[in-house]
């Protein structure tokens, strides 16, 4: 079973150990855990949220905005985004009466919000959608990502980037920049944001992606720069340069965290789903698709999932 590390995997793991199992080692071929528990897992892991929905259609068309082949009118970019949106919801209202849209290049998912009976899905849908509209909005026509992008000229412009060719105690380091744009000497990483500033910036995300244009693209320490720009509030952040105390600080991070997921490694490849306890917070398991496994909680008559009603593992 292949050790991957990325930014969202790491992610999981500080959100909650029982969610990281589940998504990460449950349904692997390998995994030790029992068919039909491994089955049970399956049913839901597939679900998104309203949430995860708008932030996945905002990033596929600020990619098609980035790309200058395509010319793209900004009415039809939202447009199209807010149709792709609405089909999702319709398809999350009823996956089972719509599964033949399964078979789209992009198939829809089903949602948590819309897939368990104790949780209101119009209105998460709906404040999905708004975050959207603004997002887009300031995306589109907003004056301080136009003015990001005028910056950006003369750069050659790598949206959704994937790292590659990094390695640290035996982990492979994955993950993808929303945008990397590269010039001589010099690199400048773009990560779009869905909602409103957050003023706790993460070194180790920064740190990852500056060791990736540093090792890959050869850009020299202190050539390498990110900033994230928060399309809910029309604000792009100051960029932050990878200096050599950032890169101390992200690097023994990334240690720490290999650390520990080499510690449970051993236990996920085993199924040995007792070890990863839940988190048991509300804020994290009210939004979290796997309540049917952990908390028992009721799936609505609709849904796609296969549910089979296992025991609860102890501790959970």
């Amino acid at each position: 079973m292949r050790r991957a590390y990325s930014y969202s995997r790491r992610s999981a793991l500080e959100r909650c150990t029982r969610q990281y199992f589940y998504d990460y080692y449950a349904t692997n071929k390998k995994c030790g855990l029992p068919e039909d528990r491994k089955r049970q897992v399956q049913s839901v892991k597939s679900m998104s949220g309203c949430a995860l929905l708008a932030g996945s259609i905002l990033h596929r068309f600020a990619r098609l905005h980035m790309d200058p082949s395509r010319n793209l009118p900004p009415s039809w970019i939202t447009q199209t985004a807010l149709r792709s949106f609405d089909n999702a919801i319709e398809f999350a209202r009823d996956p089972r009466g719509r599964a033949h849209r399964l078979q789209e290049r992009f198939p829809p998912e089903e949602l948590v919000e819309l897939s368990y009976e104790d949780l209101d899905g119009e209105d998460a849908a709906a404040r999905a959608r708004q975050k959207l509209i603004r997002a887009l909005s300031a995306l589109l026509e907003g004056s301080a990502v136009a003015e990001l992008l005028c910056d950006l000229s003369g750069f050659a412009i790598h949206p959704e980037k994937r790292l590659s060719k990094l390695k640290l105690a035996d982990w492979c380091i994955g993950g993808q920049i929303d945008v990397l744009a590269l010039r001589e000497g010099e690199a400048r990483i773009i990560d779009w944001k869905l909602g409103g500033v957050e003023h706790e910036a993460d070194s180790l995300q920064l740190y990852t992606y500056g060791w990736f244009a540093e090792n890959v693209h050869h850009v020299p320490r202190g050539g390498v720069s990110g900033q994230r720009v928060f399309l809910g509030d029309n604000v792009v952040e100051e960029p932050q340069v990878v200096t050599d105390d950032l890169a101390s600080v992200g690097r023994a991070r990334l240690f720490q965290d290999i650390e520990l997921m080499e510690e449970l490694h051993e236990y996920g490849r085993q199924g040995r789903e007792e070890v990863f306890r839940p988190c048991n917070q509300d804020g994290i398991c009210n939004r979290c698709k796997y309540r049917a496994i952990c908390h028992d909680a009721p799936l609505r008559a609709c849904s796609n999932a296969t549910f089979v009603s296992l025991p609860v593992p102890q501790g959970a």
